[in-house]
């Protein structure tokens, strides 16, 4: 089955549009449901949680783990003066707790899991028991474990993996597993039975004689990578990826030990008419606003051949059109429309260069910054960006984050989106720049190389561009803010709120996620947003938000109130509203 297929069943199909959709450099080849068995055994584990040694409890122990030779339990008794009763009762409920083996001379000696507690200073208390299930994949040869049992599943009209690859099962023997091995496991698993640092550990395991073979049904979809020119698979079970069975028919199908036409009822030369097919689509949402400007030129000069008036009136009446560009034109007008900027400039270009962005162009740039204008620079080519091959270099990504707003803001957010070809300029709305030339990697003014560039002002298309892009700045600060948020990453967050500010989002929408996020740091760089929107008279001192963020700062309490860079940017801000406004604002807090 492929993507377009139309008898694909809609969870398939589900699966499909969510890879095609979040990486558009993929591409689903072809897809397959597919049943593959895997065995299923019985495990019983005892749970030992802890409570803090005793002082006799802690002195039996070391003396088992560091005395030499180890010393039965009458001669430390005799030892630390203390009756062999006493002793031999603390060292019964020892190995009652699986703490200390049962010798037969008596001497003491710890277990695995006695060593484990007592390097933490705990003792376990009385086990728990709990049954769990051990998955082995004779494909993988991986085993995991899950709290519930896979259910049967009708497989007898799916095909069976295993009819399509040349691979020797892989086996496994249970009773080899240690008790460091099942922890381990269990944990990777995401089981939540073995928590070392909060002193629950599994302390013994055993396992059913009889294993049971269970069929289960797979996703396993074949996808061209249009960045890297390559196939891969990807494999999911409903809706979770199977990261190491995708990574094993990836490296089967290299070795050549997986029979495609046979898998997917899709023939070599089936296969490379879909490969050209999706190069010709590649980026097809750029491609068809290119194809739509490109379309439009051509109408447009072979009318004005045809009617040569045509031509000097559009150029006269209407301001809304399309200019192409070539070559060595091309530098000159795109640093012309950069300076023309008032309130922003979105660049999307896959390489970055030293000797594009050298002094004139970082000059451009702080000029902008010095008027306020936002400049957002969107790169990357590779589908995962520690695979990108040309790095921007470290003395040129500190240079261009040194450039600051007059408030102290990030006046520069370089953003790494990565999976595109696309090399386009948008500013103000008014003007979207697009076409072959790298913008910040080539140079194009002193050797030509046949590049060609369309300029359009026309409002509907600049806005279809400008969306475009808003919504992958969107989506990118959307997944790195939960990131900046829990690794508390200020710099990050701090560039995330001025992307935000940039594309207009919603100035209570952004004060929400920083009460949700609790994150005090933030307050001082929200403030200095606020005094720049406020002297830029793109808020109102009567505006929701202004009161939203006096709300959010009393909301942290007063340590965090008083916390210095807080103040300082309240009274900051404060001191930017005119006296007479000043007052009437206090007023109107005070009372809400």
């Amino acid at each position: 089955m492929t993507s377009l297929d139309k008898s694909t069943n809609s969870t398939l199909q589900k699966i499909i549009d969510e890879i095609e959709e979040k990486s558009p450099g993929l591409s689903v080849v072809a897809a397959s449901p597919c049943c593959y068995s895997f065995t299923q055994t019985l495990a019983t584990v005892k749970i030992s949680e802890s409570r803090r040694l005793t002082v006799l409890e802690e002195i039996i122990l070391r003396a088992g783990l560091e005395l030499n030779p180890t010393p039965t339990e009458a001669e430390l008794g005799k030892v630390l003066g203390l009756d062999n009763l006493f002793i031999n009762s603390v060292t019964a409920k020892l190995k009652n707790l699986e703490m200390l083996e049962n010798t037969e001379d008596l001497t003491i000696k710890l277990t695995t899991i006695g060593k484990q507690f007592y390097q933490k200073g705990y003792i376990p208390q009385k086990a728990k028991t709990e049954e769990i299930y051990s998955i082995f994949n004779p494909l993988t040869g991986n085993i995991t474990f899950s709290i519930s049992p896979y259910e049967k599943k009708k497989t007898e009209d799916i095909n069976n993996l295993f009819e399509f690859i040349i691979a020797e099962p892989k086996t496994i023997d249970l009773s080899a597993l240690s008790l460091i091995d099942i922890q381990d496991l269990t944990r990777e698993s995401g089981l939540t039975l073995h928590i070392p640092e909060n002193d629950k550990f599994i302390s013994s395991f055993t396992f059913d004689t009889d294993s049971e073979i269970i069929n289960d049904v797979i996703y396993v979809l074949f996808i061209y990578d249009i960045i890297e020119n390559n196939y891969s698979f990807i494999v999911k079970n409903n809706t979770k990826l199977l990261t190491n069975f995708s990574n094993l028919l990836t490296s089967l199908y290299l070795d050549d030990k997986i029979d495609i036409e046979k898998l997917f009822k899709l023939s070599s030369k089936e296969l490379d008419s879909k490969k050209r097919n999706i190069i010709e689509q590649k980026n097809q949402e750029v491609e068809e606003r290119l194809n739509q400007i490109r379309n439009q030129v051509v109408a447009f000069a072979k009318n004005s051949r045809e009617n040569p008036s045509v031509k000097e009136k559009v150029s006269l009446k209407n301001p809304y059109n399309i200019v192409l560009l070539r070559d060595r034109f091309i530098r000159q007008v795109f640093l012309d429309t950069l300076k023309s900027a008032q309130n922003y400039v979105i660049i999307y270009s896959p390489w970055i260069s030293e000797k594009v962005i050298d002094n004139e162009f970082i000059q451009i740039l702080k000029n902008l910054v010095k008027k306020d204008v936002s400049i957002l620079i969107g790169h990357g080519i590779s589908r995962y960006e520690n695979q990108e091959n040309r790095e921007i270099s470290p003395n040129l990504i500190a240079e261009l984050q040194s450039i600051k707003t007059p408030e102290g803001l990030p006046g520069i957010q370089l953003v790494w989106l990565g999976n595109s070809h696309a090399k386009e300029v948008i500013v103000d709305g008014k003007i979207h720049l697009c076409g072959s030339h790298n913008w910040l990697s080539y140079r194009g003014d002193k050797f030509p190389r046949g590049e060609t560039v369309y300029k359009v002002t026309i409002p509907d298309q600049v806005k279809q561009a400008y969306n475009y892009y808003a919504e992958k700045f969107t989506n990118h600060t959307n997944e790195k803010w939960k990131y900046a948020i829990e690794k508390k990453d200020l710099a990050l967050a701090v560039d995330i709120l001025c992307i935000w500010d940039t594309l207009h989002i919603e100035e209570n929408i952004i004060i929400e996620k920083i009460a949700q996020a609790n994150y005090v740091a933030l307050i001082p760089y929200w403030l200095k947003l606020i005094r720049k929107k406020l002297r830029l008279k793109s808020i109102r001192l009567e505006s929701l938000c202004l009161n939203n963020t006096f709300l959010l700062i009393s909301s942290f309490g007063e340590v965090n109130k008083n916390h210095n860079l807080v103040k300082e940017e309240y009274s900051l801000l404060l001191n930017s509203i005119p006296s007479h406004k000043r007052k009437e604002l206090i007023i109107k807090l005070a009372e809400n």
